[in-house]
């Protein structure tokens, strides 16, 4: 049998199978566990890949930094002094159970895949952390995952774009026995040749919050395709998809607070809307502020203001959108990845300046008033003369 007829004929056998290997490398791994250390961070200074294998003052490639993690103990970070994008000659693996963070910052980072290779692999028991990146034109021809496949690893997506990555399933996010977790993220332009063009998962867990899925395509399920246990959604938008539909396999879990534009996500919460037909985006994937492209909200779409303040998340666990802008605005926070800052009304003038302004307002209808009146007399009289 094959791998790919598992995803769409087997997906319990396939998950037993995926939780017995990860059982028995987890027992390895405590058998050989490292002692605790301090956590490391390295500073890429070279958008250049490979490199010379050495991460030092001279040279640091986001390659050279993950090979230098993988040698230490703790959950090391990295992060970057240079900005652009990053030409990948091969995947990405991560190794590391301490735990990986990638943190783009302020860099406006992008790593490329170059539509010739996978952007990240993630072994089992391995914990990766991106932040503030952009992931685009990964390619997994005929496999999983052209952003990332993770395989009984854990994921944390924050503030970060998948754009234009693609693969068999999975475009953006292949998921197999492991854990995700997309927040304030946007997936746009992906695709799967069969199915989960923005995320394919079979088995483990999943937790997308305030995300944006927008133009994405598959044979089944643009947006997110489920094969057995389901993705949970909350306050996140699903549309736009090119072919396919939104959602595929096993109902999305919904966590309230979703809007997709047809009705196969098949959302129940009474705060989410399937089949949305009015407007939802001002535009495609652009340039919005921050260091990732985003997909700007319409002024009038119905997902500007719909979370109340201390709902789902919205001011509490989310302070943030995609780009850095404070959530909620005005009282209640947007779904998706977008939060429309809207122009803040004038601040209100105290006693003086007020009785001032209104003064300054008297005189000046006064004096209009004066000018009016000269200019009527002039007119007349050069009347009367002519008469």
């Amino acid at each position: 049998m094959t791998r790919a007829s598992y995803y769409f004929g087997a997906p319990t056998a396939l998950v037993a199978a995926v939780g017995m290997a990860a059982l028995v490398l987890l027992v390895l791994a405590s058998a050989g566990a490292r002692p605790a250390q301090a956590a490391t961070t390295f500073t890429v200074n070279s958008t250049a890949d490979p490199g010379d294998g050495t991460c030092d003052a001279t040279e640091c490639t986001l390659r050279e930094a993950i090979n230098a993690a993988d040698t230490t103990s703790g959950a090391d970070t990295i992060t970057f002094s240079v900005s652009g994008t990053i030409p990948l000659q091969s995947t990405l693996t991560m190794n590391s159970p301490d735990g990986l963070t990638i943190d783009g910052q302020n860099a406006s980072i992008t790593v490329s895949g170059r539509g010739t290779t996978r952007v990240f692999t993630v072994n089992p028991l391995a914990k990766l952390a991106l932040q503030n990146l952009t992931v685009a034109r990964g390619s997994a021809v005929g496999a999983f995952g052209g952003g990332i496949e993770n395989v009984a690893g854990t994921v944390t997506v924050t503030n970060s774009t998948f754009s234009d990555n693609s693969a068999q399933f999975g475009g953006g996010i292949f998921n197999e026995g492991g854990t995700v977790t997309v927040t304030n993220s946007t997936f746009s332009g992906n695709s799967a040749d069969l199915g989960g063009g923005g995320i394919f998962t079979t088995g483990g867990t999943v937790m997308v919050t305030n995300s944006t899925f927008s133009g994405n395509s598959a044979q089944f399920a643009s947006g997110i395709f489920n094969n057995g246990v389901p993705a949970t959604l909350r306050n996140t938008i699903v549309a736009n998809s090119t072919s396919g539909g939104n959602c595929g396999g096993t109902t999305t879990t919904d966590g309230g607070y979703n809007i997709s534009t047809d009705g196969t996500c098949a959302f129940t919460a009474q705060t989410s809307t399937n089949g949305e037909t009015r407007p939802l985006f001002a535009g495609g994937l652009a340039n919005n502020g921050g260091p990732t492209q985003t997909i700007a909200l319409h002024p009038t779409s119905p997902a500007v203001n719909a979370i109340p303040q201390g709902t789902n998340g919205c001011g509490t666990t989310i302070t943030t959108d995609q780009r850095g802008v404070t959530r909620p605005q005005f009282g209640a926070c947007d779904i998706g990845a977008y939060e429309l800052a809207q122009a803040s009304p004038p601040p209100p003038l105290d006693k003086d300046k007020k009785k001032q302004h209104q003064k300054k307002k008297k005189h000046k209808h006064h004096k209009k008033k004066h000018h009016h009146k000269g200019g009527g007399g002039g007119g007349i009289s050069q009347s009367s003369g002519q008469g």
